[in-house]
């Protein structure tokens, strides 16, 4: 019995040098992302994404959420879960409320965000196919005009036009 209790006091020990090998090197790193002083929200998640072990930076809703970025497409609708986790994994500067389809068209799933949540126009729907919520490519059609369609990381993206936002711009 104590042979047990001192080798998992020893492995114990090791843990934080094992998580330390999963962050991202310091080459991968900006210049900006040294000057944790930085205002620019550029910088700021490339800080985050710095800090974050592999596995959380390269993972498919992490992915999607620095496409939407790129593409200057921050507000958007989604089923559940791409919602949630598209968001969280942005650092909230990609912003994706929870839809629901109801008679062949999505409403706005209140129970996850207040009705104020919903007042801007999205300018994208996000979506994994075969989601428990139902959404599919149908329900965003018969709810918004589309741009275009893009396949990000599993995702399904719909760019949406609005009163703002043509389909040819931006």
């Amino acid at each position: 019995m104590p042979a047990v209790l001192f080798t998992s006091v020893l492995a114990a020990r090791r843990i934080p040098d094992m998580l330390s090998a999963l962050r991202v090197p310091q080459t991968l790193r900006t210049r900006c992302a040294s000057d944790r002083s930085c205002r620019d929200r550029r910088c700021q998640r490339v800080n985050r994404m710095a800090a974050a072990p592999l596995w959380i930076a390269d993972n498919p809703p992490a992915v999607a959420a620095r496409w939407l970025e790129r593409n200057v497409l921050t507000n958007g609708v989604g089923e559940y879960w791409s919602s949630n986790l598209i968001t969280a994994m942005s650092g909230d500067t990609v912003g994706v409320r929870s839809v629901v389809p109801r008679a062949g068209r999505l409403v706005p799933y209140v129970l996850a965000g207040g009705p104020k949540w919903f007042a801007r126009p999205p300018r994208f729907v996000i979506w994994q196919d075969g989601n428990l919520t139902g959404l599919t490519l149908d329900h965003v059609r018969a709810t918004y005009a589309i741009c275009r369609l893009e396949s990000v990381a599993g995702c399904r993206i719909a760019v949406v036009a609005d009163r703002v936002h043509a389909c040819g711009g931006r």
